[in-house]
């Protein structure tokens, strides 16, 4: 007979055999050592403080029951283990013994078993989750005598649905290991495209500032400090740019890079507006949330001294002449996303814009000629209507060389009368109209006083006339010398000339400065400006070129290479694919970048979506946004 602490077998191995046999379960090892499983529905697991049957609940017979379907392979190598050395008449001691010794050498069994109880005809099994590393250890009893499935099922409390629910969760862990690959599979797709934008992506120069693309395609840079407000305005100020402001504590210094390097080009009022915008929004009053104006200069009014002659610190400038302010501006911005493409799409996109433009010229011609049409159709009638008697050949000579101006506008080089072509400009484009008032107010303001102010001084010189008509002219001179002021500027001295301004600057007390200092005084930005190495010149000469590469509106076609956060006006934004609304709020900005990429994979295919994704290894995204925001959009908060 055998004794009842040793359980016949029929089949007899060798302690070494079974031991080597669990080498296979290094595999699962493997697998929880690489991370590649990641499983998002983490099982709560309670860590057991007795072992007695009788003491655990329900939940707790359950979760050691699941555990031991996870680890099927590794409870059934226990119990051949044992089973083994039982059958072999090995004492209980010298089990223990093999057990510890096997533990040391690293065998995945041996560290498992926690414990022996043969008196029970049991032992204690540390079970974890082979695909939940974070997981804690479940202390959990096996009979020698049960497989591992009727181990599993004596743990369930309902006898009578044990089976099914030992099905069930074997369903669930396959479900829970096919989403955990499916997921692992998507993120190391998602860590391969962010390596490849990191080697690939070389940063634009002015992605180290603030910066966004204005409607009408200018770039528009803002400095984050004072540092970067003096590298701006020292070496990347051309002469035909534009430098803004706003009269608000922490506004950044803003300049409007002019398309044209050389010749002097208009900057469209669209684009002083979103400037404005910018100028506003990366101060105090956005946190204020209070609205405020800007204004502009041009660069040969910016300068680095004081009258005095005094050196201004870093980042500070004196501004010469006249300021041209804004519009109070609104406190909204946007984050959108611009694509990298490749040359085949740049060549595609660069057809369809210029087939674009072709049928805008078109629509364009033709809505002028049918307006110049109705025109003279008007016009005929008018003179038709009149009384012709007197004068008919007035009216044949109107008619005619109105029909022919008319005419020869859309298909000669001749131009219809300057005050109609004016007019049909203005008409057609109302922004126009602001800056065309703004420039003659500016004219008129030079050109000298207006019919109106001669008609004011002639009026208050008839007054003192009659004040004074008693008095002779000794008298009148006399008065005059001491109603004159001392030591006060005329007004008229703000409207001098930016040259006239500036040459009292040149004292000689600046020759006794430094070197540096000398070199500086009284000498507008566009001097500094030119000693910009031939870097930034290469890169001045390709920067028009190099917004051909960008897209916001990419196609499915489109071969994309990486993805370029924009923080801008949000009319600016208008044109973009993916864009939300920002204003100011109480939100934290890692947050609002966070929840609009995650709006933004919503609507994507998977090669936008994830170089959109990748975006969040970096902060470039949220570091141009302004503090304590808020974004909307259409949807965002739909699942």
């Amino acid at each position: 007979g055998k004794s009842k602490n040793q359980l016949k077998m029929k089949n007899r191995f060798t302690l070494v055999d079974v031991i080597a046999a669990t080498t296979e379960l290094k595999k699962l090892q493997g697998m929880r050592v690489n991370n590649v499983y990641d499983i998002d529905n983490k099982t709560y697991l309670i860590k057991l403080s007795r072992t007695d049957e009788k003491a655990l609940t329900q939940e707790q017979r359950e979760h050691m029951a699941n555990r031991i379907i996870l680890n099927t392979d590794l409870v059934e190598k226990a119990l051949l283990l044992i089973r083994s050395a039982l059958a072999n008449q090995f004492s209980w001691q010298t089990i223990e013994e093999m057990r510890k010794n096997a533990a040391m050498n690293g065998d995945l069994v041996a560290k498992s078993i926690d414990s022996f109880r043969f008196e029970n005809n049991e032992f204690f099994m540390n079970l974890g989750d082979p695909y939940d590393e974070e997981a804690e250890l479940l202390k959990v009893p096996i009979d020698i005598s049960m497989n591992a499935s009727k181990n599993a099922q004596r743990h369930f409390v309902d006898k009578k649905s044990a089976a099914e629910k030992v099905k069930k969760t074997v369903a669930s862990s396959e479900k829970a290991i096919k989403n955990a690959q499916e997921k692992a599979k998507s993120t190391l797709e998602q860590v391969k495209i962010v390596t490849e934008v990191k080697k690939s992506r070389k940063a634009m120069w002015f992605e180290k500032f603030r910066w966004f693309i204005s409607s009408e395609g200018y770039i528009v840079v803002a400095g984050r400090d004072a540092q970067q407000n003096e590298l701006l305005v020292k070496k990347y100020l051309r002469p035909n740019d534009i430098y803004m402001h706003a009269d608000v504590r922490g506004a950044s210094s803003v300049i409007i890079r002019n398309k044209s390097f050389e010749e002097s080009q208009e900057i469209p009022p669209k684009t002083l507006t979103e400037a404005a915008q910018m100028a506003v929004c990366y101060s105090n009053a956005w946190e204020a949330t209070v609205t405020a104006s800007a204004w502009w200069v041009h660069p040969n009014q910016v300068s680095r001294t004081a009258p005095t002659g005094e050196y201004l610190p870093s980042g500070s400038f004196m501004i010469r002449g006249k300021k041209n302010f804004m519009p109070p501006s609104q406190l909204v911005m946007g984050l959108g996303v611009l694509f990298r493409m490749d040359d085949e799409s740049i060549e595609r996109h660069a057809a369809l814009e210029k087939a674009k433009k072709s049928e805008e010229i078109v629509d364009e011609n033709e809505k002028k000629l049918e307006e110049k049409l109705d025109k003279t159709e008007k016009t005929e009638k008018t003179v038709e209507n009149k009384e012709i008697d007197e004068f008919p050949d007035v009216q044949v000579q109107i008619g005619g060389q109105q029909d022919e101006e008319l005419f020869l506008i859309e298909v000669g080089p001749k131009n219809p009368p300057k005050n109609q072509q004016n007019a049909q400009k203005l008409a057609q484009n109302p922004e126009k109209s602001t800056q065309k008032y703004l420039e003659e107010k500016i004219k008129a303001e030079m050109a000298g006083p207006s019919a109106k102010t001669q008609k004011r001084k002639q009026r208050k010189e008839k007054m003192v006339k009659q004040k004074y008509k008693d008095q002779t002219d000794d008298d009148l001179e006399l008065h005059r010398e001491l109603l004159k002021p001392h030591g006060k500027i005329e007004p008229k001295k703000e409207e001098i000339p930016v040259k006239n301004e500036e040459k009292p600057e040149k004292p000689q007390i600046f020759h006794e400065k430094p070197p540096k200092i000398e070199k500086n005084e009284g000498n507008p930005v566009e001097d500094e400006a030119e000693e910009a190495d031939e870097e930034d010149k290469e890169a001045n000469a390709e920067e028009m070129t190099l917004l051909t590469t960008l897209t916001a509106q990419p196609l499915d076609e489109d071969t994309l290479l990486f993805a370029v956060p924009v923080v801008a006006p949000y009319s600016a934004l208008s044109t973009y694919k993916y864009r939300v609304k920002i204003t100011p709020g109480i939100g934290k900005r890692g947050k609002a970048t966070k929840q609009a990429i995650e709006l933004f994979t919503r609507q994507k295919t998977d090669r936008q979506a994830a170089l959109i994704k990748s975006l969040l290894s970096d902060d470039s995204a949220s570091r141009n946004l302004p503090t304590k925001v808020r974004i909307s959009a259409p949807q965002l908060h739909a699942k």
